[in-house]
């Protein structure tokens, strides 16, 4: 039997990280955390790798002091309570003062700040709780974190973590980036977890149907913080994690109407867009319901995790009805060819095999291979209409808007199970 032992700081400092950062998306939590109680009103979060290799995070709020910032990274320290009297009335989302050191326990962290008040800003940088640097720097107002490789120092916990493509489930490289429904719809996440208590269940369910339905309908596009103190004032009046889950179904149910999918969505996809809300909404509804691939039995969200294409496309994107075929009846113009409603994703050895076929002859190879079963299910799962092959392109194009209108409709429906 080995005889008891004092652990060194070295490793209590390690296990205690193992507490508070699980996985990227733990860092991501804290340092979003840090920076909205920092004040900050804009946050963005870069990622590479699933924000194993690097994780970085900007913010516009109250940064730090010169002279706090190496206090910052010991362990308990805080600017959210001073004394036990404090715990009573804790508004922050953290106040505990592990993050910081935690993080740079298990990773190599660099830090720039600037509170508005200062001429110059701070360069901190930590690598596995051993101070490397501490200067001066020129930098805007607020505080920008660099998270590099995470679990460098420790292997057997960075072998545990799940593959780059799975930790980017949890946090993709636009978490919390340009979009404002991703900025927001997690502050609303933060709501309904700390004021409102939801479950790990209810929290899963009730912020997928709502960033679902605030993504493809532009929640906060436009206004966007008009309808963001609208919410607030809304939730003034929800008291209950029951009565939060109401709410938030209530007001999807206001933009996920019956119209919104027979009128509204269909004419949203009647678009050549390069980048469309809608095309995207689609694709995740398709993700959403495990869908193969066309003409394939691989689902399509295996090609959508990084690092899965190698030195060519893993998937591409196929006109239905090949762009050279449409140039050859007549259909010249970008926009006409371009449309939402004409693209599908295939695998690479499927697009150059259909390449610019009639889509009579390739869907005649595919009905053969496949069996006319296994042909009619493919088409369904994409949204193709019966005998799409032999219809006007136009009228193609009317019919499949609907059709891919109701694969988002039932997503959502399962999200809601």
């Amino acid at each position: 039997m080995s005889k008891i032992a004092l652990l060194s700081q070295e490793t209590i400092d390690k296990i205690a990280a193992g507490e508070v950062v699980e996985r990227p998306s733990s860092v991501v939590k804290e340092l979003v955390e840090n920076a909205i109680d920092a004040g900050a009103s804009a946050i963005t979060v870069e990622i590479k790798e699933g924000g194993i290799s690097l994780i970085r995070i900007t913010d516009n709020g109250c940064g730090i002091p010169k002279e706090e910032v190496p206090l910052a990274f010991l362990r308990h320290s805080t600017s959210k309570i001073r004394s036990a009297e404090d715990l009573m009335c804790v508004h922050s989302l953290g106040f505990r003062g592990e993050a910081l050191s935690s993080i740079a326990a298990v990773s190599r962290v660099e830090m720039i700040t600037k509170p508005a008040d200062a001429l110059t800003g701070t360069r901190y940088v930590i690598e596995g709780s051993k101070e490397i640097a501490d200067e001066e720097i020129g930098a805007p107002d607020g505080t920008t974190f660099l998270v590099r490789d995470l679990f460098y120092n420790t292997p057997a916990r960075r072998k545990f973590l799940k593959t780059p493509q799975t930790e980017a489930g949890y946090i993709s490289d636009k978490l919390i980036a340009s979009s404002n429904a991703i900025v927001f719809s997690y502050v609303l996440y933060l709501i309904a977890k700390y004021d409102y208590k939801l479950d790990a269940a209810q929290l899963k369910k009730c912020t997928s149907k709502w960033f679902f339905m605030s993504t493809i309908t532009y929640f906060y596009t436009g206004s966007t913080e008009s309808e963001v103190e609208k919410q607030f004032a809304d939730l003034r009046d929800v008291h209950t994690a029951a009565e939060f889950i109401a709410y938030i179904d209530r007001v999807i149910e206001t933009h996920f109407t019956d119209d919104y999918f027979s009128l509204t969505l269909p004419n949203e996809l009647n678009s050549a867009a390069a980048i469309s809300p809608a095309w995207y909404g689609y694709v995740a509804a398709q993700i959403v319901l495990n869908t193969p691939m066309l003409f394939s039995n691989t689902p399509v969200s295996k090609y959508f995790i990084l690092g899965s294409s190698g030195t060519k496309n893993a998937i591409d994107k196929h006109h239905i009805f090949p762009k050279n075929y449409l140039t050859g009846i007549g259909f010249t113009s970008d926009r006409d060819r371009n449309q939402i409603a004409n693209f599908t994703y295939l695998d690479y050895a499927t697009n150059i095999e259909i390449s610019d076929k009639a889509p009579q002859d390739y869907v005649s190879h595919y009905r053969q291979k496949l069996g006319e079963e296994g042909y009619r299910k493919t088409c369904k799962e994409h949204a193709l209409p019966n005998n799409f092959e032999n219809m006007e392109y136009m009228e193609f194009l009317n019919q499949r808007r609907i059709l891919m209108a109701k694969t988002v409709r039932k997503a959502y429906q399962r999200l809601c199970e």
